[in-house]
């Protein structure tokens, strides 16, 4: 009885599938439709306004608006339109040539100061010279040393050498009791 069996339900699966395409098919077609009416209705004025845009986009190309200006008082122009005055000459800039001065110190320029032997009558001279010019700028000027201090920098630093320090003391120590223990090997 075995090779006898029957699926009845086969019949109601022919049918349901049957259904499934028929919704499905209706399904696709109306909504193909609705969205060709709705693709009709906005047609026209998407099309309109494109073709407005363009068309003042045009118009505002060839039609450019300006600024008349400031009337004119008595035919000239205002007080802000007049030539300004010349500007005042700046100071020394620092990336002129022989501008920056050099830091010596006082030993230095005693020691590489030329030992010039002269005779009477040129150190009446050089004398002299000096007596006229009134007032002897030096060209060479110490820097002004203004070095500030943060102090979170310098704790900072304290910080990162105490560290330093400790990582050699360790890797010392480490040395050490690696050649105590080598030693302890050879007596070994």
């Amino acid at each position: 009885m075995e090779g006898n069996w029957v699926d009845y339900g086969r019949g109601l699966c022919i049918a349901e599938e049957a259904v499934h395409v028929t919704i499905d098919q209706i399904l696709t077609e109306g909504g193909t439709l609705l969205w060709q009416k709705y693709l009709e209705r906005k047609a026209f004025s998407f099309a309109a306004t494109v073709a407005t845009d363009a068309l003042v986009s045009r118009l505002r190309m060839c039609y450019v608006h300006h600024d008349h200006g400031e009337p004119l008082v008595g035919g000239e122009l205002g007080e802000e339109w007049q030539v300004e005055e010349e500007p005042t000459i700046c100071e020394v800039d620092s990336w002129a040539r022989m501008h920056v001065p050099v830091r010596r110190s006082k030993t230095d320029e005693a020691s590489k100061a030329p030992k010039l032997r002269r005779n009477q009558a040129s150190r009446q001279k050089f004398a002299g010279s000096l007596q006229k010019t009134p007032e002897f700028i030096p060209r060479v000027q110490p820097l002004e040393n203004d070095l500030q201090v943060d102090p979170e920098e310098e704790r900072m630093r304290e910080a990162k050498a105490q560290e330093e320090a400790r990582k050699r003391d360790k890797e010392r120590m480490a040395k050490e009791s690696e050649k105590t223990l080598e030693e302890e090997r050879r007596k070994a």
